[in-house]
């Protein structure tokens, strides 16, 4: 099941939530070897089913394998005896990577935590479940001592994206990972922080279209930090806000 000490604090952070999915119908625990087949025949199905190439990638057993061995762990998301999905988080370590070097000060690789991803059955999106396993891994993360997470995100992946922004996370970085695709490097404090306010009507802001790399460097390069996802003519944009102290408090540390 990989690192002994992050189990048993998912396990805790598990016991302690109210329950998971509509009406706590979602059972969560955390996975073992053997539900490896199970865990690369969800990955597969999902992927599978996806929008568009590369906003999630096939994950096959070794990585799994993989990843436990190197202290990781799975969260498995089961309804009548089936699993339905699983969400994936790995202190920093050797052999589990920074997703980016760009940290608050004071801030070194064993403070953090990586969050590797959440994948849901298409008859189960849409309920919640994303969102509550960004906070049961954060959770976990925390109670394992680890003071900032992070997690890659394909900037195409609009919801995944919108759900990060919503749970406090800040795009830091925008690099090529995951098979030579680009992904936004988004992070944020393991402890409780509060929900973003509402963008102020009046707030300096930039749209940038999701698929616009060059754009979304630009605004990180100026310390811009990104907002929202919102529409323009029907596509998907990122709203970037001008430079505040909290963004250039993580954005421009290097």
């Amino acid at each position: 099941m990989g690192n002994a000490a992050l189990s048993q604090a998912v396990a805790s952070a598990i016991a302690q939530a109210p329950g998971f999915g509509p009406g706590g119908a979602i059972v969560c625990s955390v996975a073992e070897y053997d539900d490896i087949p199970a865990l690369d025949a969800a990955n597969g199905e999902a992927v599978a089913t996806l929008p568009y190439p590369g906003m999630f990638m096939r994950q096959g057993p070794d990585f799994f394998a993989n990843l436990f061995d190197a202290g990781g762990i799975a969260i498995a998301l089961s309804t009548g005896g089936r699993l339905i999905g699983y969400s994936v988080a790995a202190p920093a370590g050797p052999k589990q990577p920074l997703f980016s070097g760009r940290m608050p000060q004071g801030i070194t690789p064993d403070d953090v935590g990586l969050l590797h991803g959440t994948v849901v059955l298409p008859p189960y999106r849409g309920m919640g479940l994303q969102e509550e396993m960004i906070d049961l891994r954060v959770a976990g993360l925390e109670r394992l001592g680890r003071t900032l997470a992070q997690v890659p995100v394909a900037p195409r992946n609009r919801y995944s994206l919108n759900n990060l922004l919503l749970h406090g996370f800040k795009i830091i970085d925008l690099k090529v990972l995951l098979e030579g695709k680009h992904r936004f490097v988004m992070a944020r404090p393991t402890k409780p922080v509060p929900q973003p306010p509402d963008l102020p009507a009046n707030a300096d802001v930039e749209q940038i279209a999701l698929a616009d790399t060059d754009g979304h460097l630009d605004m990180l390069s100026r310390g811009f930090r990104a907002y929202t996802v919102i529409e323009i003519d029907g596509a998907p944009a990122l709203a970037w806000q001008a430079p505040d102290a909290a963004t250039r408090e993580i954005a421009g540390a290097a």
